[in-house]
């Protein structure tokens, strides 16, 4: 990971909206020599645990033999009296916090069924007392069976913290949008931030 050059843009991160420069200060991302994929570190509450690749393509790939369990990226630092986002995959932490201006910090949990185990380990009482808790899920609206919002429901619910997920329109559903990166590389970022403040 150290050997690789800061990220700039890539066709991903220009397909996805994403505001490298900017991001730049609240995440290490790193980039392939051809820019042929982004880098980011995941770790747990107590350690480094690998890096996540993701590719021009959307090909995601972690570190061979990486435990994934309650592993998580994390973009900005949680602070008192401030907000944590957790979400499923890292376009849609970048929206969050481009719509949050970098003012919160994001918690990527790499996908809907080790977001649980995340929230497990994260969640304190004291964090809980400092910081509003916040679950951004994903809302697959054409699927037959809308696990990550079904799932995420559940979450909100065991952990009492609050849930917020995309709202889309007919055209947005039969194009496959299913989180707040599709609405904001759609629909632009205002309609991410109005759907957060809802």
């Amino acid at each position: 990971f150290e050997t690789l050059i800061p990220a700039t843009n890539t066709e991903y991160t220009k397909r996805k909206k994403i505001n490298t420069a900017r991001l730049m200060q609240y995440i290490d991302i790193r980039q392939g020599f051809y820019s042929e994929f982004i880098s980011f570190k995941i770790q747990n509450k107590k350690e480094f645990l690998g890096v996540q690749r993701i590719y021009n393509d959307g090909a995601k790939k972690f570190t061979f033999g990486m435990k994934k369990k309650s592993g998580f990226a994390l973009i900005g630092n949680p602070e008192p009296n401030k907000n944590i986002y957790f979400c499923e995959g890292f376009a849609t932490g970048c929206s969050v916090a481009e719509a949050t201006n970098y003012q919160h910090a994001i918690v990527v949990c790499l996908d809907i069924y080790n977001m649980y185990f995340v929230l497990q380990s994260i969640i304190t009482k004291k964090l809980r007392d400092s910081c509003e808790l916040i679950v951004c899920a994903d809302n697959d609206a054409k699927k037959e069976n809308n696990v990550g919002l079904d799932k995420a429901k559940e979450y909100s619910k065991e952990f009492d913290i609050q849930l917020k997920y995309p709202k889309f329109g007919n055209i947005l559903v039969e194009k496959n949008c299913s989180d707040f990166n599709d609405l904001h590389v759609n629909c632009g970022i205002q309609a991410v931030i109005s759907q957060l403040e809802t």
